[in-house]
């Protein structure tokens, strides 16, 4: 069993869940039609939520809340050989306050992002890296994701996410994932809590040599663990050949 982000995760996991059908579509929050979610031409990223809760979500916010400050909208479809045939992840995050208080007018800092993987939208050559990040709800740029060779776009990018607005939650995980490997292999110094504090102070020389193997068994270790969480792949093809990436 994969261990997710967090237990709000392992519901929008559960709500995914394609049972071996070959081929399908799914979504989360579930029962209810999201083909309205997109942002709107000219629609503030607020407006748009509000209509999403009231609208899409029958007044009820808590259904899209995966974890207080974080919300999800996902679409996606898959064929036969666990192949997504298209993705959309749209995401609202806020700071300084929660997504209750920010629906009924908080004043807080807001980040939407939005992942797009649709191979029939393809753009003018190389505008359209597959799959590619929003970093607003209209127009470019679109950036390609953080982990472009791994093919596990929604878990790299809801993990994106988590790192940059939910950090003490993806540090949570982390550290559990990272418990089990020391306690599979025996490792009598644990290296985690040194490597944090170096990140923090800045120790950039240690981490490059001193922590140069912890951190690739690391991040190797939180590869496992996020491969394991969800079967849908981006096809190589798409990845590489479509992508601006070497």
């Amino acid at each position: 069993m994969s261990r997710p982000f967090s237990a709000g995760f392992a519901q929008v996991l559960y709500g995914l869940t394609y049972k071996g059908r070959p081929e399908g579509t799914a979504q989360f929050p579930t029962s209810c039609d999201l083909t309205p979610a997109r942002v709107r031409t000219g629609e503030p990223v607020r407006g748009w939520f509000r209509r999403c809760v009231n609208d899409v979500l029958g007044g009820v916010l808590e259904r899209c809340v995966v974890e207080d400050n974080l919300a999800l909208f996902i679409t996606l479809g898959w064929k036969s050989g666990e192949q997504l045939t298209y993705l959309r992840c749209q995401s609202l995050a806020v700071q300084g306050a929660d997504l209750e208080s920010y629906y009924l007018g908080a004043d807080c800092e807001e980040y939407y992002l939005r992942l797009d993987f649709d191979a029939t939208q393809l753009g003018p050559i190389f505008t359209h890296p597959l799959p590619h990040v929003h970093a607003q709800p209209h127009g470019g740029a679109r950036f390609p994701l953080d982990a472009p060779h791994s093919g596990n776009a929604l878990i790299d990018f809801v993990e994106f996410t988590y790192r940059s607005f939910c950090h003490d939650v993806w540090i949570d995980w982390a550290r559990e994932v990272w418990a089990e490997e020391v306690r599979r292999r025996a490792i009598e110094d644990d290296p985690f809590d040194p490597i944090i504090e170096a990140f923090q102070a800045n120790q950039v020389n240690d981490l490059l040599t001193k922590y140069r193997e912890h951190l690739n068994w690391m991040k190797a270790t939180w590869r496992r663990e996020k491969d394991a969480m969800f079967p849908l792949r981006v096809g190589d093809d798409h990845r590489k050949l479509l992508s601006y990436t070497s």
